[in-house]
């Protein structure tokens, strides 16, 4: 049986969870700016619009934290996918063994852990961001 198809395959498998983890990922974003302008129109309306804005937080800070899951974990299958680019083909024990495996574990990825992926610049950025225009936008409405 030639090896190569089935190389080529389990790289392509890898590079379909990390697709649809960039999928997942865009997703989310696109929930926060939608409940947050839900919750910038409907607080404009109440009589306490700053305790719509603060509302407002959760579901950013969720929406958070669940875009670091997917960070994370798309990091960690970035460096399988790397991994088994360099290592499959090499031996044949080695690529029977690992044939589409999606093993990450002992596979480093410093960068896979859900706290560094939270912390990410284009993560801060977002996230913050928007809270704080939700924020600033509560403050401006409840003068």
């Amino acid at each position: 049986m030639d090896r190569d198809p089935l190389i080529a395959k389990h790289l392509e498998l890898i590079q379909g969870v990390v697709d649809r983890l960039a999928s997942n990922s865009f997703s989310l974003k696109s929930w926060a700016v939608l409940l947050a302008a839900a919750v910038l129109g409907v607080g404009g309306k109440s009589d306490v619009p700053m305790a719509f804005y603060s509302i407002a937080l959760v579901p950013i800070c969720v929406f958070w934290g669940l875009d670091g899951f997917f960070l994370a974990h798309r990091r960690q299958f970035e460096a399988l996918y790397e991994y088994w680019a360099e290592k499959l083909g090499t031996s044949p024990e080695e690529t029977a063994q690992a044939l589409f495996s999606m093993n990450r574990t002992g596979i480093a990825c410093p960068q896979g852990t859900w706290l560094n992926a939270v912390a990410s610049t284009t993560l801060l950025f977002f996230y913050v961001g928007l809270a704080a225009l939700c924020m600033a936008v509560g403050w401006c409405l409840a003068k």
